[in-house]
């Protein structure tokens, strides 16, 4: 067989996994849940009434102004368990079902959720910088990101930005987005204008407990 022929059975039609793997989930939380979380965060965030009070509305003047801080692991103040339940679970959700459209995914070791992160953006506020979530020794076991939009926004505001892909995602309360944690996405949280911005990140890393697709069958679960 020459070189340059590949073997028929090594073929595919790919067409339908051309995307920019970046993947929005809507109506995970309800307006509610989405309350309540915000509620909560704030009250597990150590220092964060004292953190409001130097929020401003001028010109961003650095490379995030905001509110950032880890709710989950429990740190200064221990979480809600049921709220915290509540995310992983939902969170979890929409990583299964990624992995049904992504099917390189579910050949992967499972991932699980490490950490949340609470993030509040004030006018003027935001990520400002171009940034992907893996870049350094210290993040490299990275391997998805999550982002959950806690409220609405309007006109745009605030909305993730990818640079590759030329892709804007406006604040949709209760939804989750999901994309690759590697360099391919590059991106940033373009500032906010008059509205204020709640939102929690976070990342998906090994779990050491073997393959998504194996464990969702031992579950039972037919979708992959």
């Amino acid at each position: 067989m020459s070189e340059n022929i590949i073997d028929p059975k090594y073929q595919e039609d790919l067409t339908e996994y051309t995307t920019n793997f970046i993947e929005r989930y809507k109506q995970q939380f309800t307006k509610r849940e989405c309350d309540m979380i915000i509620k909560e965060c704030q009250g597990v965030c150590k220092d964060y009434t004292k953190m409001t009070q130097n929020m401003t509305n001028k010109k961003p003047k650095s490379i995030t102004d905001d509110i950032q801080c880890m709710v989950s692991p429990k740190l200064n103040k221990s979480m809600d368990p049921e709220i915290e339940g509540l995310i992983f679970n939902r969170i979890h959700g929409c990583y299964e079902t990624y992995a049904q459209k992504h099917w390189a995914v579910a050949h992967m070791e499972q991932l699980y959720t490490r950490s949340l992160k609470y993030h509040h953006v004030p006018p003027g506020g935001g990520y400002h910088q171009w940034h992907h979530e893996n870049m350094n020794t210290d993040s490299d076991d990275r391997q998805m990101v999550f982002h959950i939009a806690l409220n609405n926004t309007t006109d745009g505001e605030g909305s993730l930005e990818f640079l590759n892909w030329k892709g804007n995602y406006p604040p949709v309360a209760g939804s989750v987005l999901m994309w690759p944690a590697s360099w391919t996405h590059v991106h940033r949280g373009n500032a906010m204008k008059t509205m204020h911005k709640h939102y929690i990140t976070g990342w998906l890393t090994y779990s050491g407990k073997g393959k998504l697709r194996d464990i969702v069958k031992q579950k039972n679960i037919r979708h992959l």
